[in-house]
């Protein structure tokens, strides 16, 4: 899959590149995957838009499957991607080098469009290199993720501020409504981006010299080699934008902003077809970069800054919003972008409290816009999700079936469906359908066997089969991998504490409500499903399973809107499962839902 490390002149070649990528993704999200990996090999080795495609699928694939082999080729190719776009200085072995090669023009002599989609490009492989190294979870890990975000950060602020410089400048006559970086955004409560940079900007670089010092090699740490495999020596962002920067007026000493306006304010900047595109991938990889950073935990938010990145969410939204309606190939990935955001991580996050369907109005419009790609398996994905908050289980169910139908090409697709699924069988307590959807991910799925495990086993319980619910209660903690993430590290200990107990079908209900609250999906239960949730959990009577019981009671209660009986249960919580050594949480949950009753109630 790796090509050749020689540079690709767009001029040499008679295809359009723009456009053949826009129709690759397309092919993508309408299910044809096949047809889009195809296309994207064929001409792989012909522009480098072409090849970050090929290895933006395979990075598609292996996020959703999460399976090592599709992690460690798609690692690979972003690899081989990024050093074909890299931009190198003039050094006297590129111009011996370049003597006895086919003549092509340096890439220095690239037109400036040409240059700055590959800048984005390099800082596209460096956000997805980051994603897929984050997935090894280990310290290592982590401090080459770092690195590598710190590097598409650093990139993807630069390209935004050029871009966004020259539309300020033409604004009054061509594109008066794609400023988005407005003084208003930028003063919000999350600090704006360029102040974080400022500030962090020292910091960050007394860290990376500090690190570079402790491994006695700069070349061990630097981003550059973490980005190629054969450490050959590369040109840090930062210089290289500098010398676009200058390259028209070196003696000029203005502003950064005039510099860049002075650059990219010349003849062949105006080709506006392409400005507008390049505007739409820079918006946003920068968009998802400061939507997925505004996210992280406060306690981290300094570590971001200090190496050198911060998070602006709602400037990320418009700057989404404004990539979904370029022509960019990276449009219809921009609303999947939305739509994840509205509907996957507003409701887990609990952006909007305990309104769960704040976003889904936003999320319906995108859905409704989007008329090509409503046979799409990944948009009858969302749809599904989205009735699911609506309450609407059933036309919940029938959006994931259409999905599944429709998704021949895309196993990983199917998988996700059939889990999403199994969940809408949960809430609407229909145990023996839940059962297989679960049993069928335990098998071909790679991600958690041991997570799987366990829900096919509570739902086996639930439905009555208690000898295969015992059976898979005991593979649980056999299937888990050595470096278990939380949903394994939870269901092992759940497994382990109930090894030696028979267990009866209303415990089985308990422990499947319990999982219901814990991953946020309490909420989207009906009243009627709740009403026969509680006349559940009132039938167990077992004294190991007693601290769980008080708690889930004060839940159902809650939701349920019993406030009276709410408060006593999850006193009662609060005060019994201190004095046990089985499930920890409750406690602090039990207490962080009673304040927040007393605080709606004024007390």
């Amino acid at each position: 899959m790796e090509s050749s490390d020689r540079d690709l002149p767009k001029a040499t070649y008679n295809i359009d590149e723009a456009f053949l990528a826009s129709e690759g993704i397309k092919m993508m999200i309408n299910n044809n995957f096949n047809q889009a990996e195809q296309l994207f090999d064929k001409y792989r080795d012909f522009t480098p838009l072409m090849h970050a495609g090929s290895s933006f699928m395979l990075f598609m694939n292996a996020i959703i499957t999460f399976e090592d082999e599709k992690l460690d080729l798609a690692l690979k190719s972003l690899k081989a991607t990024e050093k074909l776009c890299q931009m190198e200085e003039n050094t006297l072995f590129k111009s011996i080098s370049r003597s006895f090669r086919k003549k092509e023009a340096p890439i220095d002599e690239l037109p400036l469009p040409e240059r700055l989609q590959r800048y984005v490009i390099i800082a596209d492989c460096s956000l997805y290199m980051a994603i897929l190294t984050f997935v090894r979870q280990g310290i290592t890990s982590y401090i080459k993720g770092g690195l590598m975000l710190r590097k598409a950060w650093k990139t993807y602020e630069k390209c935004y501020k050029m871009i966004n410089d020259m539309s300020k400048a033409e604004s009054d006559s061509t594109s008066p409504n794609i400023i988005i970086n407005d003084s208003s955004i930028r003063s919000g409560a999350d600090s704006a981006t360029s102040d974080i940079m400022k500030d962090s900007d020292r910091a960050s670089d007394e860290c990376f010299e500090e690190i570079q010092a402790d491994n006695g090699n700069n070349d061990d740490v630097s981003t550059s080699s973490l980005a190629n495999e054969d450490n050959n020596p590369t040109v840090d962002p930062d210089d290289k934008f500098e010398e676009i920067q200058s390259e028209n007026d070196p003696n000029s000493k203005g502003d950064s902003t005039e510099k860049q306006f002075q650059v990219l304010n010349t003849e062949e900047t105006r080709d506006t077809k392409t400005i507008e595109r390049l505007k739409g991938a820079i918006f946003f990889g920068y968009g998802l970069f400061n939507v997925c950073i505004s996210l992280i935990p406060p306690r981290v938010v300094r570590l971001a800054q200090i190496f050198g990145f911060g998070g602006n969410r709602e400037m990320g939204i418009k700057c989404l919003e404004f990539s979904s309606r370029t022509s960019d190939m990276k449009a219809p990935l921009a609303k999947l972008a939305l739509l994840w955001y509205h509907v996957i991580i507003r409701p887990f996050y609990g952006l909007d409290g305990t309104d769960l369907a704040a976003g889904i109005g936003e999320a319906e419009r995108i859905i409704a816009e989007s008329k090509e790609y409503e046979e799409s398996a990944l948009f009858l994905f969302f749809q599904g999700r989205v009735r699911r908050i609506q309450k609407d289980i059933l036309g919940s169910l029938d959006a994931f079936n259409t999905a599944v139908q429709v998704a021949k090409e895309q196993t990983a697709i199917q998988q996700l469906c059939c889990y999403e699924r199994g969940w809408c069988h949960m809430i609407n307590m229909n145990w023996p359908s839940a059962v297989p959807e679960f049993v069928l991910l335990k098998k071909e799925s790679r991600w958690s066997q041991s997570y799987y495990t366990y829900l096919a086993a509570i739902t086996l319980g639930a439905s009555g089969s208690m000898k295969q619910a015992s059976e898979q209660m005991k593979l649980v903690p056999q299937l888990a991998r050595k470096r278990g993430n939380a949903p394994e590290l939870f269901v092992i200990r759940k497994a382990n504490q109930y090894k030696d107990v028979i267990l009866q079908p209303h415990n089985y209900v308990l422990l499947i409500l319990e999982v219901i609250y814990l991953w946020g999906a309490i909420r989207i239960c009906g009243d009627h499903q709740l009403r026969q949730f509680l006349i559940e959990t009132e039938r167990s009577q077992e004294s190991y399973i007693s601290s769980l019981q008080v708690f889930m009671l004060g839940i159902l209660h809650l939701q349920l809107r019993d406030i009276q009986l709410a408060e006593q249960y999850l006193k009662e919580a609060v005060r019994t499962s201190k004095k046990s050594r089985q499930d920890n949480y409750i406690a602090p949950y039990a207490t962080y839902e009673l304040g927040l009753l007393l605080t709606e109630h004024a007390q």
